[in-house]
């Protein structure tokens, strides 16, 4: 999946994750060139505190999705150990000087983590690049947030180039931008075996319930699928459900999503089988079912339900989000970030926005589980 505004920067647990992953040797090697004592604890911890690593963080304010610097730092710390006893500054892109020394070191996306050294550690050096600064090395952390690029929304002239958010031409057509609604639509785009595309629909399920009668609420499908012959079939379900028995279809979507079982939820809901076989038999035909599940020239089988759809949008892999017949990039996965961006669609906002979200970022997959991290992965692309 891919994003959307200036800030298409990796969600902030999930760069922590990563580079979390690429120092995980450390704590071997840490242990294995560690082996020597010295006796006198007082001189060791003279000693270590005069050779502390120092770090500078810089991050910015403006950035939605730049992720709590506070924790970064104690990520690097706890997860580091070369690194347990850095001084670490955190800095905002707009604290004095911090501006200048961006510029100067040609930093261009943020957030940065800049060190004084790059000896720190085997698993992290690698990932070091030479800064032309005091500050000499940037750790790789795949930061897409630019700091001098206009910000679509904050009503601030940005890029000083005299033009103010949607008067800006990086701006004209970002859902920032684009004119409020009285009935926002929002389209979720899904393959129902996906772990992502479940993931995604556990939240939107909350979004359908508080939103779905002031504004349109759907689950539509990506136009292949990539899980075998069940997906066809469930997708089938699905899409027959909610176009024949709305009624029925939230009820359905949370079974399924919980016990996985989808003989088992048609009966826990009450679903008329008949009325539902009627629509996936002929909707097969329509769509030519067999047809493509033998065409081998193709990776994977198409699934032709809604590809007008999925080409005028740039739906490519599963979850996809659309509002207002716009494509969003970037969306937090949980509740209150639909719902967010939804609500601020309307013209007048209507009381069902006041809602209290949740924040849960559910696990991909079945089961309404959560670690507590978020993913921005997808199926295809």
């Amino acid at each position: 999946m891919k994003k959307e505004n200036n800030n298409s920067l990796l969600k902030a647990i999930i760069w922590i994750l990563v580079l979390i992953v690429i120092l995980l040797g450390a704590y071997v090697f840490y242990n294995q060139n560690n082996t020597s004592t010295n006796s006198n604890t007082d001189n060791n911890i003279t000693e270590t505190n005069k050779n502390a690593t120092k770090i500078l963080i810089i991050s910015d304010k403006r950035c939605t999705n730049c992720g709590d610097m506070q924790m970064l730092s104690q990520s690097l710390k706890t997860q580091v150990p070369s690194l347990a006893n850095a001084t670490i500054e955190i800095k905002d892109f707009k604290d004095d000087k911090m501006e200048d020394f961006v510029k100067k070191a040609w930093i261009k996306t943020l957030p940065a983590v800049i060190f004084d050294s790059n000896n720190i550690d085997p698993n992290l050096n690698q990932y070091l690049q030479k800064l032309d600064v005091d500050w000499k090395y940037l750790l790789n952390i795949w930061a897409t947030f630019d700091p001098f690029a206009e910000i679509c929304g904050n009503w601030i002239d940005d890029d000083n180039n005299w033009k103010t958010d949607c008067e800006d031409e990086v701006c004209k057509d970002t859902l920032a931008c684009a004119p409020k609604v009285d009935k926002p639509k929002a389209e979720l785009y899904v393959m129902s075996y996906c772990p992502y595309g479940t993931q995604a629909q556990k939240w939107f399920l909350q979004v359908m319930d508080k939103l779905g009668k002031v504004a349109d609420t759907e689950v539509h499908f990506v136009n292949y699928i990539m899980h075998w012959e069940k997906e066809w079939e469930q997708n089938l379900r699905e899409y027959c459900i909610q176009k024949e028995q709305p009624e029925k279809f939230h009820d359905y979507l949370q079974c399924f999503l919980k016990a996985w079982d989808f003989e088992w939820c048609l009966d826990e809901t009450n679903i008329d089988k008949e009325k539902l076989n009627k629509c996936v038999t002929q909707t097969k035909k329509e769509i030519n079912y067999d047809t493509n599940m033998a065409d081998t020239t193709r990776r994977f089988p198409l699934f032709d339900l809604e590809t007008e759809n999925n080409q005028k949008y740039g739906v490519a892999g599963s979850p996809t989000f659309v509002l207002n017949w716009k494509k969003v990039e970037n969306v937090w996965r949980s509740a209150k970030a639909y719902a967010d961006l939804i609500c601020n669609s309307f013209k007048e906002k209507p009381e069902e926005c006041n809602f209290d979200f949740d924040t849960t970022t559910y696990d991909p997959n079945f089961w309404f589980t959560s670690n507590g991290q978020t993913v921005s992965w997808g199926c295809g692309g």
